[in-house]
């Protein structure tokens, strides 16, 4: 009995909490979405065109996943830039539960996991890509539900639900531009587990047809879109539509995506602010702690991926030259690595104070206090400083 109540506790906890991140995240991203900073950008206004000549997914390859979705709710009498940022809002509040359940899984206390997803899920610029709609969040979705469902593969005892949910997410990230690249990597890395010591239960020869029958429906409208117009839609989901010549110019346009996250932005863009860094300081400092985190880890699978994604994900998102919204691909990887460093500060201080009540106390307390501040940091500079800021306004037509 007793075994039983503390199964309902964990689970009730677990469910509260994935009902304020959900309640929270809808609270951020749906406040004054329209009226906060009038009008669209650059990136919204190319999505919203895509949005209005909509015709077939073989047509509308790039991004179709996303811009189907944003269709679907113009049928409802929705504007397609309402539609699409009511679309962006609903993957990354989505994208925030997946980063959770990774961090969970990968750092294996729900504390530290809620810290760091609560870093993740209140940054600036997790809030300006979801609050519009720029169809980079589909990506970012799609990415963390791959590194979800194949995490859950090692562990499951009924594979064939997860295995259907795995084919169909990598299916229809394939439509959004670079993540073939990640992907790829992510496979590489789990193929060579496989083979090396690790097995997941197999699949009935039955399921693995549905399996296949299913991924192959899905890449269906993608293959014809290759056909159609292999070129074009090829470069743009590789990232190499406007592909840098030389080998300096890729140097400095990888310099400029590696400093505008850690410190200082060269390029005015509407999902920054001015010349601020992606990252504040406090989470450029767990970034390098969880950096360290990972080394010591380094044969795990896991830190294999973080790290070849992140420095393959760098380049691959400059090779057509510097752009704040490709970078942006890097967001729940970057966050990974500042979870981790999390993870990495509260296990040494508690080692180094393994008994000693006041001092644990005392650094909860300080790692608490500066958690918040980042946080209203982050808030402001997405609800006060950025509407207020007149060369962002103008970016908004």
């Amino acid at each position: 009995m007793k075994a039983f109540f503390r199964w309902v506790q964990h689970k009730s906890s677990l469910v509260f909490t994935y009902a304020v991140l959900l309640g929270a995240m809808g609270l951020f991203l749906t406040y004054h979405q329209q009226s906060l900073i009038p009008g669209q950008n650059q990136y919204e206004i190319e999505a919203a065109s895509k949005v209005e000549n909509y015709m077939y997914p073989w047509r509308n390859t790039v991004d179709a996943p996303m811009i189907t979705a944003a269709k679907i709710g113009t049928f409802a009498g929705i504007s397609p830039s309402r539609a699409l940022r009511l679309t962006s809002a609903v993957l990354m509040t989505i994208s925030v539960l997946l980063f959770f359940q990774l961090l969970r899984n990968w750092l294996l206390s729900p504390g530290k996991a809620l810290v760091g997803t609560v870093l993740f899920a209140t940054s600036s610029w997790t809030l300006v890509l979801g609050r519009g709609g720029h169809t980079i969040v589909a990506g970012i979705f799609f990415l963390l539900l791959v590194f979800a469902l194949s995490t859950r593969l090692f562990f499951t005892t009924r594979p064939f639900l997860d295995w259907l949910l795995l084919t169909a997410s990598v299916a229809l990230s394939l439509y959004t531009p670079l993540s073939v690249w990640l992907i790829f990597l992510a496979a590489l890395v789990w193929l060579f587990h496989i083979k090396q010591k690790q097995r997941t239960v197999p699949l009935k020869t039955w399921q693995k047809f549905i399996v296949g029958i299913l991924g192959l429906v899905l890449v269906a409208p993608l293959i014809g879109g290759l056909i159609l117009s292999f070129q074009d839609t090829a470069t743009k989901l590789l990232g190499v539509d406007n592909l840098i010549g030389s080998i300096p110019s890729l140097v400095a346009s990888v310099s400029d995506t590696f400093t505008s996250l850690f410190f200082f932005s060269n390029n005015l863009s509407p999902i920054g602010l001015g010349r601020l860094p992606f990252l504040d300081i406090f989470s450029v400092f767990m970034f390098l702690l969880g950096c360290y985190y990972f080394e010591r880890r380094l044969a795990l699978k896991r830190s294999k991926i973080v790290f070849g994604g992140f420095f393959i994900g760098i380049i691959v998102c400059s090779l057509s030259g510097y752009d704040a919204m490709r970078s942006s691909l890097l967001l729940p990887l970057v966050y990974i690595f500042v979870a981790a460093g999390i993870q990495e500060c509260i296990s040494r201080w508690l080692v180094v104070f393994p008994r000693n009540p006041i001092a644990r106390g005392f650094g909860i307390i300080l790692l608490s206090i500066s958690i918040g501040f980042v946080g209203f940091y982050h808030l402001n500079k997405t609800y006060v400083a950025r509407p207020g800021n007149p060369e962002i306004r103008a970016l908004y037509k």
